[in-house]
């Protein structure tokens, strides 16, 4: 499975594992693979991620990898842990070649997309202001505290404090989406 140098498996490694597992390279069970790995870049599997990750995973074949699916993906409905798999996959969908703290917002929302979906009553809504306001990179501080917002704030919004401390992508985010669906803003009547 290893490319050409025998320490990492690349691309077409990749994509013979995701057929090995049955599974698209785009399934959201390989992100969270990735996770267990602690990869530092997409597309690559180093020898030390894949020996760390199958141990910390507990499997030893690709039949085992298989069976743990279920069990991956339970992992996630711990709070904690999956802050840290969302933290993770910031980091991970960055350009490895830049140190910015940001990523472009076609990669930010296919990430929310892979892990937000089922979190985040709001997500349609968001890529939609996203798009509208014609926003092009998302920092680390909207894209830690959108998982704040997603897990805190009700689905009308009205336990949103105003005058929190939330990144102003994120307030303005609420105006609009107040202003769209004719929600009052609190103090309102």
């Amino acid at each position: 499975m290893a490319e050409t140098d025998g320490e990492n498996i690349g691309l077409d490694g990749i994509e013979r594992l995701c057929a090995d597992l049955g599974v698209d390279p785009t399934d959201p069970i390989m992100l969270l693979i990735a996770w267990q790995m602690r990869c530092e870049q997409m597309c690559v599997f180093t020898r030390q991620e894949w020996t760390t990750g199958m141990t910390q995973m507990g499997v030893d074949s690709i039949d085992a990898l298989k069976d743990a699916f279920p069990q991956l993906k339970a992992v996630l409905d711990d709070d904690d842990a999956f802050r840290d798999y969302y933290t993770f996959c910031f980091k991970f969908a960055k350009d490895p070649g830049f140190g910015v703290r940001t990523l472009p917002t076609e990669v930010a929302t296919q990430m929310w997309q892979l892990t937000l979906s089922e979190r985040f009553g709001h997500l349609a809504a968001w890529n939609e202001f996203l798009g509208e306001k014609g926003i092009k990179a998302v920092t680390k501080d909207v894209w830690d505290m959108l998982l704040t917002f997603a897990m805190d704030v009700d689905d009308d919004m009205s336990n949103y404090d105003d005058d929190g401390a939330w990144p102003v992508m994120v307030d303005d985010f609420v105006e609009w989406y107040r202003e769209k669906n004719g929600l009052p803003t609190p103090g309102q009547e």
